[in-house]
């Protein structure tokens, strides 16, 4: 799963854009390949000027993560509240998923494989996706982390795959303390690159 993400300053808003790692993008320097095909070719670099590309926006930074690493970032939170708008009884030849219908907390392997899930439901669960990585974005930036920033800046060095560097997290400290003290104010969900 992918998700692209803007924050507005000083306004606390996030948009979220989620695609779909396997649909081809239309890039004029890479042609029609899907991203999951990109990255795994020529890595984050090419995958982010692919997006750029084909959607026409610029993206500043980047986090991406292993499977374990991505698992490892929802627990060191406890795991995110989330509400499951309805019951999920899923299996195919790799996972299974059950989870009930409305608010509960799900620690990382149950995050990560509601997520793959809402995958396998096309444009809706993409929509959702995006619900669900507001939820992650929310438990990051609440006032209960804000001693923890340099903490939680450190988890996603050391242990994910990014270009925010310590010059990039203390030039915009001011920003992420201002999210962490408000929390996000507003969303929104996109469905289309063009409305992004």
């Amino acid at each position: 799963f992918m998700s692209i993400i803007r924050f507005s300053l000083p306004e606390c808003n996030v948009s979220i854009l989620s695609i779909d790692p396997k649909a081809a993008l239309a890039a004029t320097h890479t042609g029609t390949e899907s991203p999951a095909s990109i990255y795994l070719k020529s890595g984050e670099s090419a995958l982010i000027d692919a997006i750029e590309d084909a959607y026409g926006m610029k993206i500043d930074r980047y986090i991406g993560a292993t499977e374990t690493d991505f698992k490892s970032f929802i627990n060191y939170f406890g795991g995110i509240e989330i509400n499951v708008p309805e019951q999920v009884n899923y299996r195919d030849s790799g996972m299974s998923l059950v989870l009930i219908k409305g608010d509960q907390t799900l620690k990382g392997d149950t995050f990560f494989k509601y997520m793959l899930y809402l995958d396998s439901l096309g444009s809706e669960g993409k929509e959702r996706q995006s619900v669900a990585m507001y939820h992650l974005l929310k438990g990051i930036f609440n006032p209960d982390n804000l001693r923890k920033r340099n903490k939680i800046f450190k988890q996603i060095t050391n242990d994910m795959l990014t270009d925010i560097s310590i010059v990039d997290f203390s030039s915009e400290e001011d920003g992420i303390v201002m999210l962490m003290e408000n929390g996000i104010t507003h969303v929104d969900i996109v469905d289309n690159p063009e409305n992004f």
